[in-house]
């Protein structure tokens, strides 16, 4: 099955750039593809796009375990931090493509 295309250039030059990014990156290679995990992007802010990746075909979302738990609001945190409190953000955003 072939993957889905922007219909807007500006959106497909978006996309192009996202996935020349991550051939740079080494996480794909040319060549011949077998489509098991599709994408498409959303709008991300005024001037960019998140590439939403699919794993239904693939099988990977019936393997993979998500918890459902309510996120913390600013005030819960504001709550418990004090000094010597350390605080971080993990960006996992390109975890499934680093398969290596």
């Amino acid at each position: 099955q072939r993957q889905y295309q922007e219909k807007d250039p500006v959106g497909r030059e978006k996309v192009a750039e996202k996935l020349r990014d991550i051939l740079t990156k080494g996480y794909l290679e040319p060549g011949e593809v077998t489509l098991l995990t599709s994408f498409f992007s959303v709008p991300k802010g005024d001037s960019d796009i998140r590439m939403v990746y699919d794993g239904t075909k693939s099988g990977l979302n019936e393997v993979l375990w998500a918890p459902w738990f309510p996120l913390a609001t600013a005030d819960d945190l504001l709550d418990v931090v004090e000094p010597g409190t350390h605080m971080s953000d993990n960006d996992v955003g390109e975890f499934f493509l680093n398969c290596d």
